[in-house]
């Protein structure tokens, strides 16, 4: 059994601020100062720490304490989680509404000692700043569920627990925060306006706190972390599984997910820590928190089945694309918007007899059962073109290349299977932009 298999689903919040406190401060004493605990208290937590993770995090000597090469690559990806974790309760305490602060105060002193964070356990309740040392991963974990799940029960599914348990959590976790993340609706329980955005913020944190062991586990050899990739069109028809293929080669190991569906799904996915890049034709984005890294360009073609009236006897003029029926792809994508352009452009009907479909296996079976039209990639039906089954007419269309992208957190800090995978990507297309350059005739 691997080690990663011994060890409970994550570890304790508490003892990786401290053992960051500790690399911070390179002293255990002013770690504990810091911490609020004792210094037994931070030598135990590290030492916990350091058993959860199979290995040595920690060095001691009369001159202090110092992270191991492994510890330092353990602290990185910490201090990334505890920093997220600072900003989003602080986001979220700021929503507090008036003796919302002293309303939460009070189930913490009704807990028994047992049960409080150890940063409370003192005379004072910690100011807004110190909100986060309040907090515990499964609270974090419950709330996460439930606002996923659509309330307490189906969030007590999701992580295998009761549902009295995650329902105490959540309350706990709104306590100390001193604002309600949660609201009843008619389809369930929903997340508050600033509950939807501490949520975001809560995926992210617990994604980072998973990839420590991933990122350990890489720099003891062992490259047995996960990539999701989300995919459409052109990257789910070849790209992504020929990256895949090289990527999964070279670590056997890995895991690697590609997850289909429309470009707003994804890119919900992604921001939320639940994908670690989309590939796909790009677009103005509208929101800060994600980049696109180009990778080509495509160049699109109208398409018909290579028997069509039009591939047979040649397209006189664009009205002739008007004659026909159209398969269309789903509406707010860059490659409907340049067929919308062209029905215009041709005066063809733009309601009527329409079939619309973003499935390439569809759009395949459709052109072949008819005399129907598209707008595809050519690289994407190169193998349909070469057999002779479909036929790419010799038709002008507007803007005809579009860019293909990786779309990544903008703060993404990818772990070497996930940065292979990235790279795998921009090999295959740069392949792919020197065969397209050969094969252009010079000028």
């Amino acid at each position: 059994m691997s080690t990663q298999s011994k060890r409970p689903e994550r570890p304790n919040l508490r003892h990786l601020r401290a053992f960051s406190l500790a690399v911070g401060e390179r002293n255990i004493s002013r770690a504990a100062e810091a911490a609020h605990i004792t210094q037994s208290a931070v030598s135990q937590a590290v030492g916990k720490l350091e058993a959860y993770y199979g290995c040595r995090l920690l060095e001691r000597s009369a001159a202090g304490v110092y992270p191991t090469e492994l510890g330092r690559v353990a602290v990185e990806r910490i201090d990334r989680a505890l920093a997220r974790l600072r900003a989003a309760t602080q986001r979220a305490a700021a929503q507090q509404r008036p003796g919302a602060q002293q309303r939460s105060a009070a189930p913490e002193a009704a807990r028994p000692e047992t049960q409080r964070p150890e940063a409370a356990r003192g005379a004072r309740t910690p100011g807004p700043q110190a909100l986060d040392r309040m907090l515990s991963l499964s609270q974090l974990a419950a709330f996460l569920a439930t606002a996923r799940g659509g309330g307490f029960k189906a969030g007590a599914r999701l992580l295998g627990l009761s549902q009295p348990s995650v329902h105490r959590a959540v309350r706990q976790l709104q306590d100390v925060l001193g604002v309600e993340l949660l609201e009843h609706t008619s389809l369930g329980v929903a997340p508050t306006r600033g509950g939807a955005d501490f949520a975001a913020a809560v995926a992210l944190i617990l994604k980072e706190i998973d990839l420590v062991a991933d990122d350990l586990d890489e720099a003891r050899g062992r490259h047995r972390g996960r990539v999701a990739i989300g995919s459409l069109a052109l990257g789910r028809s070849e790209l992504v599984p020929r990256a895949v293929a090289r990527a999964a080669k070279a670590f056997p190991d890995a895991q690697f997910l590609i997850q289909d569906g429309t470009y707003d799904q994804l890119l919900l996915g992604l921001r939320a820590g639940d994908l670690d890049l989309i590939v796909t034709a790009g677009r103005p984005l509208a929101t800060d928190d994600v980049v696109e890294v180009p990778l080509f360009d495509d160049v699109l073609a109208v398409v018909a089945r290579a028997d069509h009236p039009l591939a047979v006897n040649g397209v006189t003029g664009l009205e002739d694309l008007a004659r026909y029926p159209w398969i269309l792809p789903r509406y707010g994508t860059p490659t409907r918007w340049r067929c919308d352009e062209l029905l215009r452009k041709v005066g063809a009907p733009q309601s009527e007899g329409l079939i619309e479909t973003g499935a390439l296996v569809s759009v395949r079976a459709l052109l072949l059962e008819s005399d129907r039209l598209t707008v595809l990639s050519r690289r994407q039906i190169a193998v349909e073109l070469e057999s002779g089954l479909l036929a790419a007419l010799d038709v002008p269309l507007p803007e005809p290349r579009r860019a293909i992208v990786a779309t990544l957190r903008r703060d993404w800090k990818p772990t070497q299977v996930q940065a292979a995978l990235l790279q795998e990507l921009k090999a295959i297309t740069e392949e792919w932009t020197a065969a397209d350059t050969a094969l252009r005739p010079s000028a």
